[in-house]
């Protein structure tokens, strides 16, 4: 049973139930009232009349006329008038009728006493008010009876308890249609959100409840509302985990096949083939290129398994001495392809890793000579903004369709698959870039333009001597994809 039937179950039966109990009473208490005032009227009545009959009787005495005739002649002008009025009088000596008397089935049960006793007798279908008692002291052995027809009272209590009734059940049946209507529409949010959560359980992690209300049934939608959304960013977080895992095996399979591929080829042909020195000497340059190529894969992944496992160790470090340190290292290969490195920087000093930082750069430095033709000119900008600085590497090379800046940073990407793979890269180095960069809760991005070259930044890098809260890094598998080469 769903909880606004048994809400509407249970007020409908404690409604009926204190709504009729209530005009019961109603009505009971106003009948015992009516009753009560027609009683002390009839014993108002029956003394009124008791009065006058004592005076009629002590006359008679008097003139020793209280014979039986006289006693009935003197009753029968009490009685003829009285019972046009609904009333019946009856006069006893000693206990036997002399006058009057009264409707059939009734009869006193009570020995008269001077007070007056009243009942309330029923007879054959009526209902009639019994008033008894004796007369004055000199005329005790006379008994006055007096009953007054009640009936219409009673008829007209058994037709109200009619009316009543039907007015408690035209009353009972609004007030359920009333009672349903509100009860549907205060669980109709309820109902939302157990659509919306089964709809959530048969993997609909879109659906909402739409839910705005302030009280505590939208409260409760909005947290429900808020959960799902959780649940669904954790979803897709693990399902892009799951792709950039496959992919990345994926890749690395792809990457391994090549140089595995011409080191077995090469190693037949030494093994099987009659060769010359010089297709000896090839084979086997062929085979220390594929060795050099799964070495170089190696050692990214392992600098990628590296800069994700090992904590940051958190130290100032000068920027001026980390380009210095970052020129020396590269200075040897830009010679060799003819490409000019400048760098601009001033004393800023910032809180990272150094080893992690230089691994950076230097892979930055390292792309953006790949990207440049002999004479290419490679800048090193540093800047600060706030309480951050930011480190910017630019070339003026051949530059990055738009297209493929957003997909740069993922493993094993290669905007020029034949370049990069001469030039012995691995689609790795961007990748360990945002890794680091986000170790040091900063972000890394790139801009582009076919022709005209392109430039990477790493921003948010935080000052050294500004108070600011470190947190731990983002593993590198929750990582979203940002633009770079």
């Amino acid at each position: 049973m769903r909880l606004w039937h048994k809400i509407f179950l249970l007020t409908f039966v404690l409604f009926v139930v204190a709504f009729d109990l209530g005009v019961y009473l109603l009505s009971s208490l106003s009948f015992r009232a009516t009753i009560d005032t027609t009683r002390d009227q009839a014993v108002v009545e029956y003394g009124f009349v008791s009065r006058a009959l004592a005076t009629d009787l002590d006359a008679l005495v008097a003139r020793a006329q209280d014979t039986p005739d006289a006693l009935t002649s003197l009753m029968l002008s009490y009685t003829s008038y009285y019972q046009t009025r609904g009333v019946h009088l009856e006069l006893r000596r000693d206990g036997a009728t002399v006058g009057g008397g009264l409707p059939n089935g009734v009869m006193s049960t009570v020995t008269p006493g001077p007070q007056p006793v009243t009942t309330v007798v029923d007879s054959v279908g009526q209902h009639w008010i019994l008033v008894n008692a004796a007369l004055p002291a000199d005329l005790k052995n006379y008994t006055l009876s007096y009953a007054s027809d009640v009936t219409s009272l009673y008829n007209d209590q058994s037709a109200l308890a009619n009316r009543l009734f039907l007015i408690a059940a035209g009353i009972t049946v609004g007030f359920s249609v009333v009672l349903y209507l509100i009860l549907r529409r205060l669980t109709r949010p309820i109902t939302v959100i157990q659509e919306t959560a089964d709809k959530v359980a048969d993997g609909d992690y879109a659906a909402r409840t739409g839910i705005t209300s302030r009280d505590d049934i939208g409260v409760l939608a909005g947290r429900f509302d808020a959960m799902t959304e959780q649940v669904a960013s954790h979803i897709d977080e693990a399902e892009q985990l799951a792709r950039n895992q496959q992919n990345f095996i994926d890749n690395m399979a792809h990457e391994m096949r090549t140089p595995l591929t011409s080191i077995f080829g090469n190693a037949e042909l030494l093994r099987q083939a009659r060769l010359t020195d010089e297709q000896r000497t090839d084979a086997t340059g062929r085979i220390m290129g594929g060795a050099q190529r799964l070495q170089g894969l190696s050692q990214k992944l392992l600098s990628l398994a590296l800069a994700r496992a090992t904590a940051v160790d958190w130290q100032p470090v000068p920027l001026d001495d980390l380009l210095d340190q970052v020129l020396e290292l590269e200075r040897p290969a830009a010679v060799a392809g003819g490409v000019r490195l400048s760098s601009r920087c001033g004393d800023e000093v910032v809180l990272g890793d150094v080893l992690l930082l230089q691994t950076m750069l230097t892979n930055l430095v390292d792309n953006a000579m790949k990207a440049s033709a002999p004479g290419g000119l490679v800048e090193i900008e540093v800047t600060t903004r706030e309480n951050t600085a930011a480190i910017s590497v630019a070339d003026h090379g051949r530059g990055v369709p738009q297209e493929q800046v957003q997909q740069v940073f993922q493993p094993f990407y290669r905007t020029d698959e034949a370049r990069s793979s001469a030039q012995g890269g691995t689609g790795l180095g961007l990748a360990l870039c945002q890794q680091i960069a986000d170790a040091h809760q900063a972000s890394i991005a790139m801009t582009s333009e076919p022709g005209k070259g392109t430039t990477v930044t790493v921003s948010g890098l935080r000052l050294a001597g500004v108070s600011s809260e470190i947190t731990e890094p983002t593993p590198l598998g929750h990582n979203s994809t940002t633009s770079g080469q």
